[in-house]
């Protein structure tokens, strides 16, 4: 356990601890590993995480927590990965993707991930069926309205919203190359304010 000069405790809970010793027996079952995979997932312990989910996958390929946590976790590497390293994550990911969405047609994070995926690599069709079927699934879920409608032209250039302070009333917002764009209800001044970077 690492000691950091923090005000935080960085012991894992003692349930984790006892789900470690648990799954390191020979006899674990699939479901006490994906437990732990779950229960490092929740304290951050990503490298833990994705060995348990793999472990308890290779006892049983559908097992479903197993599954939920290496979808969330290959979520994370991707929206951290760029180039080369994004599409080898995406490619990764899309077969648990799948999988989880065989058990579980309405699982939020497999929807949201796989239309992301589609997203980027242009498939719009692919994307807009899954953002509504994650609309179907969580109505209150905003990547599913993102997704389908957070794409806003400024001077005639799409962008889409990465992150909104609604409290500073502040909108930080990205180019993207996508064919199609929101339509406003009303029509809005938008000013730049200050310019992140410029390609």
């Amino acid at each position: 356990v690492a000691k950091w000069n923090c005000a935080f405790d960085l012991t894992p809970p003692a349930d984790v601890i006892e789900l470690r010793q648990k799954a390191d027996s020979k006899e674990a079952s699939a479901e006490t590993i994906a437990r732990l995979a779950r229960a490092e997932f929740d304290v951050a312990e990503f490298d833990r995480a994705e060995t348990a989910a793999r472990r308890a996958l290779d006892i049983e390929p559908e097992q479903h927590a197993a599954l939920e946590v290496q979808v969330r976790l290959l979520g994370y590497l991707i929206s951290d990965a760029s180039g080369e390293g994004k599409q080898k994550r995406e490619d990764e990911a899309l077969p648990y993707i799948n999988r989880l969405l065989k058990l579980d047609e309405n699982n939020r994070a497999a929807l949201k991930l796989r239309a992301m995926i589609a997203l980027r690599r242009k498939e719009y069709d692919k994307a807009l069926l899954d953002f509504e079927r994650l609309q179907h699934a969580c109505s209150m879920d905003p990547a599913s309205w993102s997704g389908l409608s957070g794409i806003h032209l400024h001077q005639g250039e799409p962008y889409t919203v990465k992150e909104l302070d609604l409290e500073k009333r502040i909108a930080m917002a990205v180019p993207v190359d996508i064919p199609y764009y929101t339509q406003a209800r009303e029509i809005t001044e938008i000013d730049i304010l200050k310019l992140l970077k410029e390609e």
